[in-house]
């Protein structure tokens, strides 16, 4: 039903011989052969959804819509505007004096995390960025996404979903393993 086609390069993923588009309706196809396969498995899996956070499709149709779409210095303003404490919950002071202390550990001191969190940004490759948008926007955090890229493994990932439920409740919905799981893949490519 679902396959990848390659034209020159470019990998399309097409179903019945038609290729499928994305919300934003632009061809779903990547350059990589890997990540082909991967959309492939994840239609076969989850659908054309771009709304499920256990597809890589939640990941690559930003990429395609957004990303690809505007200039880099585009995408880098955007999220650096992100990162104010109006708009990025981490770096919100805590009336809570065990909570502030604990807020301070994990994300560390406001201004130096800001300065810290633009220049990772700007830092950032194609689907680096694209991935640290889309799990910004799932966490309502830019700066809980730099750190999940620091991530090195699972259980590292399991300790910051652990930590962010503690402060944001409502992350704890999520499916937050799986979410970080494919954040980590798709900032590899």
């Amino acid at each position: 039903m679902y396959q990848s086609i390659n034209e020159n390069g470019i990998h399309f993923v097409v179903k019945s011989c038609k290729v499928l588009h994305t919300p934003a309706g632009n061809p779903v196809c990547t350059e990589s052969e890997v990540l082909a396969a991967r959309l492939v498995q994840d239609f076969k899996t989850f659908g054309p959804s771009d709304t499920e956070p256990r597809s890589i499709l939640h990941f690559h149709y930003p990429m395609l819509d957004f990303v690809d779409h505007y200039p880099k210095q585009a995408v880098v303003l955007k999220m650096v505007l992100d990162l104010d404490p109006y708009n990025d919950w981490t770096l919100r002071s805590n009336n809570d004096p065990n909570l502030e202390e604990r807020r301070q550990k994990l994300f560390g001191e406001p201004n130096i995390m800001l300065k810290e969190g633009r220049a990772w940004v700007e830092g950032l490759g194609r689907y680096q960025l694209c991935a640290a948008l889309v799990l910004g926007r799932e966490l309502q955090s830019i700066l809980a996404a730099h750190l999940a890229a620091a991530c090195k493994d699972e259980e590292e990932d399991q300790a910051l979903i652990q930590n962010l439920a503690v402060f944001k409740p409502e992350l704890g919905q999520l499916p937050l393993r799986e979410l970080l799981a494919n954040h980590r893949y798709y900032r590899s490519l």
